[in-house]
């Protein structure tokens, strides 16, 4: 009866742990996608939606259905942004800020997006958005009623529109969230940057106060950062080197060294030699994982909202920092789980070394292992990296590595065998083979068994299912047969 209640105990309090760690796990997985996807910048995005902060300015209903109305829409959307960008010069304030930031979350919904990596799709939309301002600043835009319309196309059918002197294509997406509308293609991403540099010194059809506004936001900078500072960095540092001003480039080296700094100084600050035992010591290494998450999410959020580096330096830095998100993401999501099943053992008494406490830091680690590939192949697709299709094409190489981890696999299943039959505990004194002696620990991998002679015998857990065991510690009664000399 009190073994029965004991496992009935045990499979209760696994039940609870697992399903806590499902919701973290649900939890952690969302949040990792929410980083990746901060802005609606992608062609599936929806044409007229506008970032969460940008509460003031117009809100222009985008028309994507034929040629005409993206042309059109890109129109409004340039006045749009030269007026707002304007307003912020003379403001500074974060209103204004708002205002571009709208402008420009319904601007990159007019180009097709969907081949450029999640982590640089916003930055490398807004950059090919202001080349496509520059561009038709020197190249007039047709005129409206010269633009095919939606009746122009059969339904379904390819259709494209070849914007006249530009190689610019406005193509009809033939599949996915955006599919039948009308965008920019996905070839404006590389042209426009190549196309600008042979128009660059064509004079400006419309004279104004801005002769390059890819020039001018390369020097922008947001609300944080003071007007007079960016204004008093010498012009030799203005120079752009991999499409961001030197200065800027500097001042986000040096801020990454002083997050690097502090979080050294943090880690050294709460490592401390009592944390409470085993338990406080797993909540201790939370602290480590959530200080480089937040310094991530803290730098990227800087780069991109206050400095705003752009070009091929961005594209590596926000690569970058995706990277350390969702690893630091994926660490958070290990320790929190090692730590919550830990806390689970303590209260449910159970002693250091007993089989039920081993088997629940087994399933830790398992679910740990899994949710953090998962959430770190999220972060890799994010970045670019086409983790989900090479996984789906695997084939023989799949073959190969579960063929690979075979041994390591049947010593996980021989682990949950041994819980699950439950022929020994820890501490039973058993014979197995020509061998004997006391079981010490059963462990993911291997069981040990402490012999009579005091020499320990560790035993792969594949093997040690399969042999025929005799558990001295579970007879009802004990034969003793023993020979008494009489005199």
């Amino acid at each position: 009866m009190r073994a029965s209640s004991h496992f009935g105990w045990t499979r209760c309090l696994l039940s609870a742990a697992s399903a806590a760690t499902m919701r973290l796990a649900a939890l952690l997985l969302m949040s990792a996608i929410a980083v990746a996807q901060e802005a609606p910048s992608e062609a599936g995005a929806d044409p007229g939606q506008a970032s969460a902060g940008a509460v003031v300015g117009p809100q222009y209903g985008l028309e994507t259905s034929s040629p005409r109305g993206v042309i059109a829409s890109f129109q409004r959307l340039s006045a749009e942004f030269e007026a707002a960008m304007t307003a912020y010069k003379t403001a500074h304030d974060r209103q204004s800020a708002d205002r571009i930031a709208l402008v420009l979350d319904q601007w990159l919904s007019l180009i097709d997006l969907s081949q450029v990596p999640e982590a640089t799709r916003r930055e490398v939309g807004a950059e090919t958005a202001t080349y496509l301002l520059d561009i038709f600043n020197r190249v007039p835009l047709p005129a409206l009623d010269t633009v095919p319309d939606a009746t122009a196309f059969k339904p379904g059918s390819p259709a494209a529109y070849a914007v006249p002197d530009t190689p610019f294509r406005i193509v009809r997406i033939a599949d996915g969230p955006r599919q039948g509308e009308f965008l920019f293609s996905q070839h404006t991403v590389n042209s426009a940057p190549q196309f600008y540099r042979t128009v660059e010194n064509l004079p400006l059809h419309t004279p104004g106060p801005v002769r390059s506004w890819g020039s001018e936001i390369r020097q922008f900078t947001g609300p944080m950062v003071p007007v007079a500072l960016a204004d008093a960095v010498p012009e030799k540092l203005k120079r752009p080197v991999l499409g961001t001003p030197i200065w800027k480039i500097v001042a986000s080296v040096l801020l990454t060294a002083i997050s690097v700094l502090i979080l050294l100084a943090w880690n050294r600050a709460t490592t401390h030699p009592d944390w409470g035992g085993r338990v406080g010591e797993r909540w201790r290494l939370l602290l480590s994982p959530l200080a480089v998450l937040l310094a991530g999410l803290g730098l990227r959020y800087f780069l991109s909202g206050q400095i705003i580096v752009a070009g091929t330096f961005a594209a590596v830095t926000y690569a970058g920092l995706t990277a350390v998100i969702y690893l630091a993401l994926a660490w958070t999501f290990w320790v929190l789980l090692l730590a919550i099943f830990e806390t689970a053992i303590s209260r449910s008494a159970l002693p250091e070394q007993n089989f039920d406490a081993h088997m629940l830091r087994l399933i830790a680690r398992i679910i740990g292992i899994v949710g953090g590939i998962v959430i770190v192949a999220y972060g890799a697709q994010d970045i670019g990296l086409p983790v989900f299709s090479l996984l789906a094409g695997l084939g023989i190489g799949g073959l190969a590595i579960a063929l690979a981890i075979r041994p390591t696999l049947e010593n996980l299943i021989g682990g949950f065998i041994l819980y699950l039959d439950r022929p020994i505990r820890v501490g039973d004194f058993c014979t197995f083979g020509d061998r004997s002696g006391t079981v010490e620990s059963i462990g993911i991998r291997s069981t040990q068994v402490r012999a009579k002679d005091r020499t320990m015998i560790t035993v792969p857990n594949a093997q040690f299912a399969d042999m025929q065991i005799v558990n001295w510690a579970q007879c009802d009664r004990m034969l003793i047969s023993q020979t008494i000399g009489l005199r």
